[in-house]
């Protein structure tokens, strides 16, 4: 901006470069305020413990399927609870920084250094 006023343009046409630079580092605190502040650390702890949780919790269920049925209606029950969990814990993942290709660190389009 300096430069654009030694150059001698008039002030009204650097009001407008100067107000942009001032929305881009707005957005860019507003960028960092959000990564920040993610989801937090009991949130993230629920989303591991809870798949194992809920087998435990719910084995009396499951087994009592097992023998009214058959052992793979309570093995097929239980495989869709833990994907439950799973796909929850990827998309809060996911939310967290969605510029993380399909939940790893690099990419095929990723710089690595």
């Amino acid at each position: 901006i300096d430069v654009l006023r030694l150059s001698g343009f008039p002030p009204p046409m650097l009001t407008r470069p100067i107000h942009d630079l001032r929305e881009m580092l707005l957005a860019t605190e507003k960028l960092r305020v959000f990564s920040d502040y993610r989801t937090p650390g009991s949130i993230k702890c629920f989303i591991r413990i809870a798949p194992v949780s809920v087998a435990i919790i719910l084995a009396p269920y499951f087994s009592r399927l097992a023998m009214q049925y058959h052992p793979a209606v309570a093995y097929a029950t239980m495989i869709m609870f833990y994907a439950c969990m799973r796909y929850m814990g990827n998309v809060q993942a996911t939310l967290e920084n969605p510029y993380m290709p399909c939940g790893r660190l690099g990419g095929d389009d990723a710089i690595n250094m």
